[in-house]
């Protein structure tokens, strides 16, 4: 396959690095979020936004903004439905 059809992937989804960036920084904002990570404003407002209703962050509005931190002891679920501390990822990342 040519270099130029190929199509760029990564490895952690936009989910998974702005966890791994409210965990690290938390009280962050979404455009503090998007200019680290690379993700568009766009993009992560739909992330945040699932990250919360799953419980896994929770926000905090001051003022005009909204901050986000990771949920005490959140659990991840995988596709078979067992729980794994969400820790573990976080530790694995050096976090």
């Amino acid at each position: 396959m040519s270099e130029n059809l190929r199509r760029e992937w990564s490895f952690l989804t936009d989910h998974a690095v702005a966890f791994a960036y409210i965990a690290k920084q938390p009280g962050s904002t979404v455009g503090q979020i998007a200019s680290v990570t690379g993700v568009s404003e766009r993009a992560l407002r739909r992330v945040i936004a699932d990250l919360n209703n799953a419980g896994y962050i929770t926000r905090k509005q001051e003022g005009r903004e909204s901050r986000y931190s990771v949920s005490p002891d959140p659990t991840l679920c995988n596709d078979r439905s067992r729980e794994s501390a969400l820790a573990g990822f976080l530790e694995a990342l050096g976090w």
